[in-house]
């Protein structure tokens, strides 16, 4: 019988090639920097030169229409600690809609024994 680690965890790796076929990435905010640091697919999908990207950059990203709103939506996040919203940002593609869903990591608390 397997150890139940095995079956459930699964390395870095695997978890990225799932990620990246199924056209989802990841950023987290940097607030000291000023920056997202962003997934691989986010990357190559916003042609970015590297991980990083600041927030102002970001933003210019997202369609004009919706920019005001988003950065009101975002800056409110801070009270509510989770956010999901569908809005168009430039990509490699051209404008195309994405789903964001931001949260506040908590860390973790012990399993209890």
């Amino acid at each position: 019988m397997k150890d139940n680690k095995e079956v459930v965890f699964m390395d870095v790796d695997q978890y990225q090639l799932i990620l990246d076929n199924a056209q989802v990435g990841w950023w987290k905010a940097d607030f000291e920097e000023r920056c997202y640091i962003c997934s691989d697919y986010l990357i190559s999908l916003l042609e970015l030169d590297g991980p990083k990207i600041s927030i102002v950059d970001f933003f210019l990203l997202i369609r004009g229409d919706y920019r005001d709103r988003i950065a009101n939506e975002f800056a409110f996040f801070k009270g509510i600690g989770i956010y999901e919203q569908i809005f168009p940002i430039k990509t490699c593609y051209g404008y195309r809609f994405v789903r964001t869903k931001k949260f506040i990591n908590v860390k973790r608390l012990p399993m209890a024994s």
